[in-house]
């Protein structure tokens, strides 16, 4: 089927989990289409200064209408149960709201709202102001979730599991807190300079980021169980990350048009070692997007997240080929010597280049390689020693 959207915003329709159902707006009227049959709708409901709608996975479907704020009234989310009458289950009233991103649990019992004022009346932030609200299906019941440090929200991600959330949101640094279903604050992480957080497939890892103009690309590894950060690592000039749906393995991609510089794409295991990595030659190429196909859930079993190594740790991040042709982590590099942007150097120079900060480095010896090279030097203070004598 071809079908015809008004805007550019609210374009995509959304699917059941079966996709049995598809349901699209289309000016104020929500569409739901049954069997993928496009060219007539089972049902129709007209909701005026409709500005967004969010389906439910699972299988008792609801519908999440964000309704904007328009003569006097506020703006709200009304909650409908996808039945003969499309009946409103619950609903939330707010009374400083622009926008809204509507985002459900992965059982569709809870629903998270993260409202948007585009401007702030206090002037504190440039970014406007958010706020964070939690609707239980179930029970009616809707609250806004308690954050412990002002300033904008970035992101609010379900587990999952479908029984947590976590939120990135304070000042710089900011902060990371794990909420449970009733929006209590469970685990704080510390502050830092982040600004996304991504759950694997299974909710048992957590990478906590932070991109763009923050930080070096600095990724925390966190076992969400145990709540114990496994290691960190830089991926620099990255502009997205996703998991793969085996919960094992992701991707961080640069591309353009937010950055035309080091188009590439990166794999990755979750034990923070790259597995691969496609460079794109600018401006011949460019890359627009990376996607991993989707898997239906139940076909991979979840694994188990263990404490990595000291050699898994120093493998992590990204690897930088010597002219010798052995890799080096990107670690050492930076340790060993800061770049130096070429205006900066002394004319003639080479001091700050990648390559002279490579040669310098040290590479990472493992356990045996360290036993080796002490039993060595004894060896040699031994030999020193008879000759002395």
């Amino acid at each position: 089927a071809t079908l015809v959207a008004q805007k550019q915003t609210v374009w995509r329709p959304q699917f059941s989990d079966d996709e049995s159902v598809a349901v699209r707006l289309i000016g104020s009227e929500l569409l739901i289409h049954k069997n993928n049959l496009f060219e007539k709708y089972d049902q129709k409901v007209t909701i005026p200064k409709i500005g967004g709608f969010a389906l439910s996975p699972g299988q008792n479907l609801h519908i999440a209408c964000y309704i904007t704020a328009h003569g006097g009234q506020p703006a709200a989310v009304q909650v409908r149960r996808l039945d003969a009458q499309l009946s409103v289950v619950c609903s939330k009233t707010f009374f400083k709201s622009d926008s809204a991103k509507l985002t459900w649990n992965s059982k569709g019992t809870a629903l998270l709202i993260l409202s948007v004022v585009d401007v702030d009346s206090t002037n504190k932030s440039y970014y406007g102001e958010q706020s964070i609200h939690l609707v239980n299906v179930h029970t009616g019941d809707a609250c806004q979730v308690p954050l412990s440090k002002p300033g904008a929200v970035y992101q609010a991600k379900w587990n999952p599991n479908g029984r947590e959330f976590a939120v990135c949101y304070g000042f710089m640094p900011s902060r990371v807190t794990i909420y449970n279903l009733r929006a209590e604050p469970t685990f704080n992480l510390e502050d830092g300079p982040r600004n996304e957080i991504h759950y694997n497939a299974f909710g048992t890892i957590l990478l906590v980021c932070g991109f763009g103009n923050l930080a070096t690309g600095k990724t925390e590894f966190w076992d969400v169980e145990k709540k114990k950060m496994l290691l960190t690592m830089d991926v620099p000039n990255t502009t997205h990350l996703s998991w793969a749906p085996d919960g094992a393995h992701f991707v961080t991609a640069t591309t353009c048009p937010r950055l035309r510089i080091d188009n590439c794409y990166r794999i990755w295991n979750w034990q923070g070692k790259m597995l691969a990595e496609v460079k794109y030659a600018s401006p011949q190429e460019e890359l627009w997007q990376v996607s991993f196909r989707p898997i239906l859930p139940g076909i991979i079993n979840p694994f188990t997240v263990t404490e990595l190594t000291k050699e898994q740790k120093a493998a992590s991040g990204l690897i930088v080929q010597r002219p010798d042709g052995n890799g080096i982590a990107a670690g050492a590099v930076q340790k060993a010597g800061a770049y130096v942007p070429p205006h900066l150097r002394k004319e003639g120079s080479n001091k700050g280049t990648l390559d002279t900060a490579a040669q310098a480095a040290k590479p990472v010896l493992t356990e045996d390689e360290k036993k080796k090279r002490n039993i060595e030097r004894k060896i040699q203070d031994i030999e020193a020693l008879k000759k002395k004598q």
